[in-house]
C-alpha cells in the first residue's frame, strides 16, 4: 500500500489520495427482534431481523455515503417491514418506494445514503423475498 500519513502505525493510515487504509474494517451489527419492533434501526452497518411474526421497524434517515445492509435470519418467518422515517428508497431499476418488506429466512437488501432524504438500493436478493413498496 501507499502509506503516506500514519495515524496508528500500519494499521490505520492515509494514502497519497487521502483515502483511508486499514488492516480491517468492522461493521456495526444490530440484532432486531420482536422485542425491538417499532424502534429505529441504525442507518449504517449490518442489521439482522430475526422474528417468527409479522413485525415492523423504522429506519433512521440516511447519512450521505453511509451503507446499511438489512437481512433476515435463517429461521425468520413472516413479513418484516422496515420503513424509513422520512426518506425515499430508490430501487436499482428507478422505482421509488417508502417501505422494505423482507419475507422468510435469508432475505437481504443493501442501501446507501445519497442524501438525508434518499436511499439507493445497491444490492437485493436471496431465495427469500426482499421488496420495495409504496
Amino acid at each position: 500500500y501507499d502509506y503516506v500519513t500514519s495515524i496508528h502505525g500500519r494499521r490505520l493510515a492515509l494514502d497519497s489520495n487521502d483515502n483511508v487504509l486499514a488492516e480491517g474494517v468492522r461493521l456495526n451489527v444490530v440484532a432486531a427482534t420482536s422485542d425491538t419492533t417499532g424502534t429505529a434501526l441504525p442507518n449504517h452497518g449490518l442489521v439482522t431481523v430475526e422474528t417468527t411474526t409479522n413485525d415492523g421497524w423504522s429506519l433512521t434517515d440516511p447519512a450521505p455515503g453511509c451503507e446499511v445492509t438489512l437481512m433476515t435470519g435463517s429461521t425468520s418467518t413472516g413479513t418484516h417491514t422496515i420503513t424509513p422515517a422520512a426518506a425515499t428508497i430508490l430501487s436499482s431499476i428507478g422505482e421509488a418506494g417508502s417501505a422494505i418488506a423482507l419475507s422468510g429466512g435469508g432475505a437481504h437488501i443493501s442501501l446507501i445514503g445519497l442524501s438525508t432524504a434518499l436511499w439507493r438500493v445497491t444490492s437485493i436478493g436471496s431465495s427469500a423475498t426482499a421488496a420495495i413498496s409504496s
